[in-house]
């Protein structure tokens, strides 16, 4: 924070980002990355209320063990439940930034991004800043990760390779390899936010 003027610095260093090698963008990364084109300024400058609601509770069968030596449930009709992402619900109380926030999580793996607006004025320029902060909690973890973004590509690719980055290191420490596709997509509680699916790099 600047002392003098009590505006916060913004500094949009992006994070190394893994590339996608080879082919060009899915038409599902195209979609998303659209998505958040459009909706990128009303994130920025209106409140960001979910619609996550309580996850119905199915009769459970099948029990594995994945990131963190974590329980996952899962049903005869398909449903499954995380335990990770218990942990996830109950601490989003006790963690910053959550509120007036997107949720961007994956349960299986203990993440939790929570994508927010940031904007700063310049009390003697006059000038404004827009930018979204990205606060990055790991599994039981209390402090977040923060990373800010300056446009639409950087917003998806940040969460991206935070999902990408987050897999990888937890399929080197634990048996994650039974993990579908659809366990390891960060789900958004949000219109303005779609699902990001860690084999659709932008």
């Amino acid at each position: 924070m600047n002392q003098k003027t009590n505006v916060v610095d913004l500094e949009l260093k992006p994070r190394p980002s893994v590339k996608a090698v080879g082919a060009s963008r899915s038409s599902g990364a195209q979609a998303a990355l659209n998505k958040i084109t459009s909706t990128f300024m009303d994130i920025v400058t209106k409140p960001n209320v979910g619609k996550r609601t309580e996850v119905d509770i199915a009769k459970r069968q099948g029990i594995s063990y994945g990131a963190y030596n974590a329980i996952s449930y899962r049903g005869a009709d398909g449903s499954v439940m995380h335990s990770c992402g218990t942990a996830i619900t109950e601490m989003r109380a006790q963690r910053q930034f959550t509120r007036n926030a997107i949720e961007m999580r994956c349960d299986a793996l203990g993440l939790v991004i929570y994508v927010g607006g940031v904007t700063q004025v310049h009390p003697t320029e006059k000038t404004v800043m827009n930018a979204i902060r990205l606060a990055c909690y790991q599994h039981l973890s209390a402090k977040p990760e923060i990373i800010t973004v300056a446009d639409s590509m950087a917003l998806y690719r940040e969460c991206h390779n935070l999902l990408l980055t987050t897999f990888n290191r937890l399929a080197r420490a634990y048996n994650i390899a039974g993990l579908t596709k659809e366990d390891l997509t960060l789900v958004s509680d949000s219109d303005r936010m779609p699902n990001i699916l860690l084999t659709e790099p932008v």
